[in-house]
């Protein structure tokens, strides 16, 4: 592959020889981020350290499109794509955005082993469904997400509404009957947890929040009806 070895002959003597780390390093100094880091890096956030951040000195040897090269190869995706993943820029927005009504209004499954014990049991209640209607069930719609490759973190259902994350960063709230787009929020990197949505205080209201962690060590609580980051902590 051409960007691999751009990689080799430009980069590889300084990234394949640093010390793994979970945690955001600058692309300079004494501890450049080893190769896994670099992975975890948006396109745009490699490409604008070659161009103009702190890697432009080291990037002077590279053509533009090699830098776009290298950038593509180790965000996994095309320079501009971030744009795609926003919902503000999806075609099958909701039309409204009612309250929600409460965690445990409906049929649900919250967290990745849907209790405290992660027993991943959904009693018949929770589901809305009995054990014999599960072979009758047919895909309703599908959400596609522009250019994800993964997802590792199972979704989450509460109020009607799916939460997940993906490995391009993005948080969704969609309507789980009609597949339509609530909200999106971008990450500092992939998003690997399951979603985990739970009442909280905030200036002394309730606020119900979806709860997400990134390959960064971040984690995140988004209000569950907007999307509008509550607070962001690096562990």
């Amino acid at each position: 592959m051409a960007a691999n070895a751009l990689f080799n002959q430009h980069c590889a003597s300084c990234h394949l020889n640093a010390k793994a780390s979970a945690k955001a390093v600058p692309l300079t100094g004494r501890t450049p981020p080893n190769t896994e880091v670099l992975g975890q890096m948006s396109t745009e956030a490699i490409y604008a350290a070659l161009t103009t951040g702190d890697m432009v000195q080291q990037g002077q040897s590279l053509t533009t499109d090699q830098k776009r090269m290298i950038a593509e190869f180790f965000g996994g995706h095309p320079l501009g794509s971030t744009n795609a993943g926003e919902a503000a820029h999806m075609t099958n927005r909701c039309a409204s955005n009612p309250p929600m009504a409460g965690l445990t209004s409906s049929p649900s499954w919250n967290g990745w082993g849907n209790d405290l014990d992660n027993s991943r049991f959904q009693p018949e209640k929770a589901a809305g469904l009995t054990a014999d209607q599960v072979p009758q069930l047919r895909l309703k719609w599908a959400f596609g997400i522009p250019f994800g490759a993964e997802t590792s973190g199972q979704p989450s259902v509460v109020d009607g509404r799916v939460f997940f994350g993906e490995d391009t960063g993005f948080a969704y709230s969609v309507n789980a009957d009609s597949g339509c787009v609530y909200w999106s929020y971008h990450a500092d990197a992939q998003i690997r947890t399951a979603a985990l949505i739970a009442a909280i205080r905030r200036e002394g209201h309730a606020v119900d929040a979806v709860f997400y962690g990134d390959k960064r060590a971040n984690v995140y609580a988004l209000d569950a009806r907007t999307g509008e980051l509550l607070w962001k902590r690096n562990l």
